[in-house]
């Protein structure tokens, strides 16, 4: 006779964001290989933040609520929400260390030898900072007023403003 799903003993049962954080390890790993052409990698790489970034929006964000209404429910792995973000946590920390080794000690310096750089606003030339101004101020900065997001004092308005004793927008 066939044992129904919650009567198998949680062992049997893949955590769901374990096991979604285990498929982002993957991508992560193909940004990681060095035998994967170096734009491949950078697109995995971006793959993995993004899919961090909606992580946690949506699913740690659907366990932080079940922890905070008290919900003490066990799921079929035997977990409760409390003990998943637990082991999401340690995971997670683990993940971005690796991420950020990647990009740190990979992608960016094989990107230097591919003369693909980052620069930083106070590198640029006087054509280039103007050419980023004028896109900031005609595309970013008016969406980002539109969705109520304050400047934080930093970047090209705030160029603007200390050489031009203007308030930067």
């Amino acid at each position: 006779m066939a044992m129904l799903a919650n009567q198998s003993p949680p062992e049997h049962f893949l955590n769901r964001e374990l096991s979604w954080l285990e498929f982002n390890q993957r991508v992560l790993d193909e940004a990681r290989n060095p035998e994967t052409p170096l734009l491949e990698r950078v697109k995995f790489f971006s793959i993995t933040a993004s899919n961090l970034d909606e992580f946690f929006e949506v699913r740690v964000a659907g366990l932080k609520q079940q922890v905070e209404s008290e919900v003490v429910e066990r799921g079929l792995d035997g977990r409760t929400a409390s003990e998943t973000l637990h082991a999401i946590t340690g995971r997670v920390r683990q993940m971005v260390d690796q991420q950020y080794a990647c990009w740190r000690d990979d992608l960016v310096p094989a990107l230097a030898k591919n003369r693909i750089e980052f620069l930083g606003f106070d590198q640029l030339n006087a054509r280039d900072r103007q050419w980023i101004e004028n896109y900031y101020f005609s595309e970013v900065g008016n969406g980002a007023q539109r969705a109520g997001i304050a400047a934080s004092g930093s970047g090209p308005g705030a160029a603007r403003a200390a050489t031009s004793g203007a308030p930067a927008r």
